[in-house]
């Protein structure tokens, strides 16, 4: 059989660089290594994410950001590069030597591009313009990789009111069998929705949506799922919340290390405290230990954080980087409703994706075409950025109610909050400001003087409920426990007044 004239066309390989290792400093062949690497990274494949190489592989579909090993940048080396040995008399191929591996790995800078993240959907970018071209955008340190097929329908550059009002509609959709308690749960279900795809014009750290019900089936978990194939055309990256915070930890490092747009902590059973959680919320780089390594790594904080479960409480610092989308079906068995709208829903949303991430985009082209106006909503804590960004989107939008049910929250939050608060502003009454020991207080309340009938009646119930000899030492632990503690409109509040005998002098002010 004869080969076509043009066979040289289609044999030859690009020519790579030749990289000699033999009788050489290690210093100068890890600079030829280096330079043949950064040649042959373009268009980029190779990044700089925190203080680790890293890619991004691709694979039926899905995607990730993977750390480079040893065993993965000696693949990226002997693509880049001849690695040539001189034998007897000749130079003969050598695979790359590993002592090159790890000097390249522990440099200190390496000059390729600093990977912010992996997105599956286009975005705005701060200027106002698209996202659209796949692979590596310099502008933003993103990575797009849209799923396979994937088109977007065109985007308005300057959308109009009507160009506004069927994006709301089109993006509501989805939410549209969703039992929300209220109308503010719908604003942040959309919020939510907006977060990932807006992540790249939010300045700062973006808070945990806690997705509740009263109970099971009704739905929690479907809602993230919405969110995050609208966001990156697959459902989100669950994980569980472990016994221990030093597992969470871990959990964390690897859903950041992998790239995640959203991560769902699914059906939290029972309170939900987590420092590590908490401290991931709102850091803008987090720190550990891979395990199995003692070398620390240091990755940015882009994710969209989620967790579900039924009547969730919030303990610790969790509470006020919080914001609810609460669920109620009012049905004991809410998993048996029928009448959907979209009865198979995640079909729906596979197939109606492109023109629901166009209609979120719109909003936002809107929300920077009209000079990014600020909502007058509820103040969250740090995330000052998020607020104004997404409450922007949705105040242009027409969306009037995001987290105006953060007070309720915070008020179911702690179930003590009111009893407390009355106890408080008995005290007030029954003392003023004169500074009072527990056991003073409860002589007081043991003495049969109706005047104080009313404190004795507002008494919290863990102080109530103790033997009575232990009673002034369990209202002295409470109030030692919720000293300079806010409770109720004045802000009410337990302060230390001294000692009398060794016992602690409590007085509580107001504001």
């Amino acid at each position: 059989m004869s080969l076509p004239d043009d066979v040289n066309t289609f044999l030859v390989e690009p020519q790579r660089p030749t990289v000699f290792v033999s009788n050489r400093p290690l210093r100068d062949v890890t600079a030829d290594a280096l330079e043949a690497l950064h040649a042959a990274n373009d268009p980029p494949t190779v990044f700089t994410r925190g203080d680790t190489l890293a890619r991004v592989q691709t694979n039926e579909g899905t995607c990730r950001i993977v750390t480079l090993g040893e065993d993965h940048l000696r693949g990226h080396l002997t693509r880049a590069a001849d690695f040539m040995r001189w034998g007897r008399n000749e130079a003969r191929h050598a695979s790359p030597p590993r002592d090159v591996v790890r000097d390249i790995l522990a440099a200190a800078e390496w000059g390729f591009p600093r990977l912010r993240g992996l997105i599956r959907t286009p975005m705005v970018r701060t200027d106002g313009s698209l996202l659209t071209q796949e692979g590596f955008d310099a502008a933003t340190g993103l990575f797009y990789a849209p799923p396979p097929g994937f088109q977007l329908p065109p985007i308005p550059g300057h959308p109009t009111a009507l160009d506004v009002r069927e994006a709301i509609a089109l993006l509501s959709e989805p939410f549209a069998d969703f039992p929300f308690g209220e109308r503010s749960s719908r604003a942040n279900a959309l919020a939510l929705a907006l977060t990932p795809l807006m992540r790249s014009l939010i300045t700062g750290s973006v808070p945990l949506a806690v997705v509740d019900a009263p109970q099971q089936g009704t739905g929690k978990t479907l809602l993230v799922d919405v969110a995050s194939i609208i966001a990156t055309g697959e459902e989100a990256a669950v994980t569980t919340l472990p016994r221990s915070d030093d597992e969470m930890r871990k959990r964390i490092t690897a859903q950041l290390l992998g790239g995640q747009s959203i991560v769902l902590i699914d059906n939290v059973d029972g309170p939900l405290q987590s420092p590590a959680l908490a401290a991931a919320i709102t850091a803008h780089v987090w720190r550990d230990r891979i395990l199995g390594h003692s070398r620390e790594v240091i990755v940015p904080v882009d994710v969209t954080w989620a967790a579900t479960g039924n009547n969730v409480r919030l303990i610790g610092d969790l509470l006020r980087r919080s914001y609810p989308v609460r669920l109620d079906a009012q049905t004991s068995e809410p998993w048996r409703r029928s009448g959907f709208r979209h009865p198979d829903l995640l079909g729906y949303l596979h197939e109606n994706r492109p023109q629901l991430v166009a209609a979120a985009l719109t909003l936002v082209r809107a929300w920077v075409h009209e000079g990014r106006p600020r909502p007058a909503i509820p103040a969250l804590g740090s995330f000052q950025g998020w607020c104004d960004a997404v409450g922007g989107v949705l105040l242009v939008a027409g969306v009037d109610d995001f987290l105006l049910n953060l007070e309720s929250m915070y008020a179911g939050a702690d179930p003590d909050a009111a009893s407390w608060t009355a106890f408080l502003e008995t005290w007030r009454e029954c003392f003023a400001e004169e500074a009072m020991t527990a056991a003073a207080v409860v002589r007081t309340l043991e003495g049969g003087d109706l005047r104080f009938e009313p404190l004795r009646s507002t008494l919290p119930d863990e102080v109530a409920d103790a033997h009575p000899e232990r009673r002034s030492r369990a209202l002295g632990t409470a109030l030692a426990q919720r000293q300079e503690r806010r409770y109720g409109p004045d802000g009410l509040r337990v302060v230390r007044s001294g000692t009398e005998r060794h016992a602690v002098r409590w007085i509580v002010l107001r504001g």
